[in-house]
């Protein structure tokens, strides 16, 4: 390398970066690295001519693929409506026992709010399993 702006060779030295050793691993990392790279440029290969001699397999697979993303899409959607209601009851009842509202045991209301304390607990374990 070229330090125009410094005196001798020792401070070019200094500022050089170190040199790069070739060992055999990196030889074999390099080799493995290729021969990776060349399996994937054959599978495209392979993959290419597949897609020229077999059309029909392609677009049912393309059809597979979009049927199987669009029931993906209604699950989730069903979901998240499923999600929203649950959290538009919830905050209906929190409001109604703001506000003082007794409810009558056995009512859907409070049936609602028994499920949701009874999911929030059963999470959380009991000690008095424990105990005998």
């Amino acid at each position: 390398m070229n330090f125009h702006d410094l005196r001798n060779a020792r401070e070019a030295e200094e500022r050089a970066p170190p040199p790069t050793l070739v060992t055999a691993e990196h030889r074999r990392r390099h080799r493995q690295r290729e021969r990776r790279l060349d399996i994937a440029a054959a599978d495209e290969h392979a993959m290419e001519q597949w897609r020229r001699r077999f059309p029909q397999d392609v677009r049912d697979e393309e059809e597979f693929f979009a049927e199987r993303e669009a029931v993906r899409r209604s699950a989730k959607a069903a979901r998240r409506a499923a999600r929203d209601e649950r959290r538009l009851q919830k905050a209906e009842a929190q409001a109604m026992v703001e506000a003082g509202v007794e409810f009558d045991v056995g009512s859907d209301v409070w049936n609602e709010l028994c499920k949701e304390i009874s999911s929030d607990t059963d999470s959380l374990g009991s000690d008095w399993d424990d105990e005998e």
